[in-house]
């Protein structure tokens, strides 16, 4: 995993709300999250997550790709975080950092 501690400290107000730093956190653990994988795990419903998401993907912080499920016809969200989202993300947990530190 790349040293988050090379990012510049830089707030970010967008990803500062507490859902969509948590789908940050989450994606940024990982390659990709199928939609409902992210869903239960925030504990909140398709329309709150959708919200958060198409945020994220306006700001091209996150991207969705729609895939066949394996065991049925309909199709599959799986949600990733770009370079661009990581870079934003861990530039804002430094920030926090700081700000926690007296920085």
């Amino acid at each position: 995993m790349a040293d988050t501690t090379k990012v510049p400290a830089k707030f970010d107000e967008l990803i500062h709300e507490p859902t969509r730093m948590r789908i940050c956190g989450l994606l940024a653990q990982t390659t990709a999250l199928k939609f409902s994988t992210l869903r239960d795990t925030l504990g909140v419903s398709d329309a709150v997550c959708s919200k958060h998401v198409k945020a994220l993907a306006d700001r091209q912080y996150v991207t969705a790709s729609k895939v066949k499920s394996e065991n049925s016809n309909h199709q599959v969200s799986w949600i990733s975080l770009t370079k661009q989202g990581r870079r934003a993300f861990d530039g804002h947990m430094n920030m926090l950092r700081n700000i926690a530190e007296g920085k």
